[in-house]
């Protein structure tokens, strides 16, 4: 059996975020694959204590290291932090938040157990990399942070392209999410292997409901308020036929402070999106910023829903060109798109298996990248 040890400061559970998610799914599929995984989890005073416990219990207390930063060390991290936001304007070190007594205690336990392969979770631990007495070595990257607060134009922790360069460099192995990512950390680290490994998601059949209803089920980060202001505000005016735009997840404690059209209902929280999604066929992603993978759209796609996405939600995609999104570059594009599906011009059940191919392939591409990782394909 191979020994897998995932090194992360950020905890599986509860799952909540799209990285908690990445994480807990390839997990997932290593174990599938036959490896006994292992999490070493980083963590300070921040870290909810709940989230370790939880994350604990998943993996096991014989599968699960805990490293608990001290006070020195997270005076230094604040100091840093403060310094980078106000003096450098959020522009990083690739090593700032990598502190050495982190990088003692991973070669100490390294040493002590055998992993076969290790996998470092985001590019500002990739020193880590260096201390590892591990075979197989590699970086699940998440995002790239080149000229994030210029790209972004906000306070996001940015580096600069020398040094997001010298952290890919330091491993074999780089875990992109998405191919445009995966693109650019084949030009910073020519002589890495450069795996495109998404994040899996199961495709779970629902029954057609042959309605016009149009969901949207997020979170309540800024992207996300942007994308479903820019539809509800450009795009609904625009469109002819009768329908009703479901809204679910966080986003709705945003939304309802907000004067809306009768035909746009809030749905709220979901413990289980499943429940959400089953209330239409027809799911849209107007989100038009932001990086890494584009979950809202593979999510829908795993429901077997037709997919009616802005273009900047199908940037870095599998196989985008053979994938079976509608994709609209404005207002007047999704208005058109839209209107053609709820006057029943597209079959949804054909749909519907079209996107369950397209999920059954990505996953298998999925699984054959991990292979990869544990040295069996």
């Amino acid at each position: 059996m191979k020994q897998v040890l995932v090194i992360s400061d950020v905890p599986v559970f509860k799952v909540n975020a799209g990285n908690r998610k990445c994480i807990k799914e390839y997990c997932d599929v290593l174990k599938e694959l036959g490896a006994n995984v292992t999490m070493l989890l980083i963590s300070n005073h921040n870290t909810d204590k709940n989230d370790i416990k939880e994350t604990e219990s998943y993996f096991g207390k014989e599968n699960f290291i805990l490293y608990k930063s001290n006070f020195v060390e997270e005076v230094i991290h604040s100091f840093i932090m403060h310094f980078r936001k106000y003096v450098s304007k959020n522009n990083y070190r690739i090593d700032d938040l990598c502190h050495i007594n982190i990088l003692y205690f991973i070669r100490k336990t390294t040493q002590k157990k055998h992993f076969d392969s290790v996998i470092v979770n985001y590019l500002y631990y990739s020193k880590i990399l260096d201390y590892c007495k591990t075979k197989i070595k590699a970086l699940f990257v998440h995002d790239d942070y080149i000229f994030n607060n210029i790209r972004f134009n906000r306070n996001y922790f940015s580096l600069m392209p020398n040094d997001e360069a010298k952290g890919l460099q330091r491993a074999p192995f780089i875990l992109a999410i998405q191919e445009n990512e995966a693109i650019l950390y084949n030009y910073l680290a020519p002589k890495s292997s450069v795996l495109c490994v998404y994040s899996p998601f199961k495709y779970i059949k629902q029954k057609i409901n042959h309605n016009n209803n149009i969901l949207f089920f997020s979170g309540c980060n800024a992207w996300n308020i942007e994308g479903i202001t820019f539809f509800i505000d450009k795009v609904i005016p625009l469109i002819k036929n009768q329908f009703n735009l479901l809204i679910g997840g966080k986003i709705c404690e945003i939304l309802k402070k907000k004067t809306l059209a009768s035909n746009i209902i809030l749905c709220g929280v979901y413990d289980n999106p499943n429940t959400f999604y089953q209330q239409g066929d027809i799911v849209i992603n107007p989100v038009f910023n932001g990086s890494g993978l584009k979950i809202k759209t593979f999510e829908a796609l795993a429901y077997g829903k037709i997919t009616v996405v802005h273009k900047h939600s199908s940037i870095g995609i599998y196989k985008k060109e053979s994938s079976p999104l509608f994709i609209a570059d404005n207002e007047e594009d999704f208005a058109k798109i839209l209107d053609k599906i709820l006057s029943y011009g597209v079959d949804r059940k054909l749909y519907q298996e079209q996107a369950k191919r397209y999920i059954d392939d990505y996953n298998f591409h999925i699984i054959m990248q991990y292979k990869k990782i544990l040295g069996t394909e």
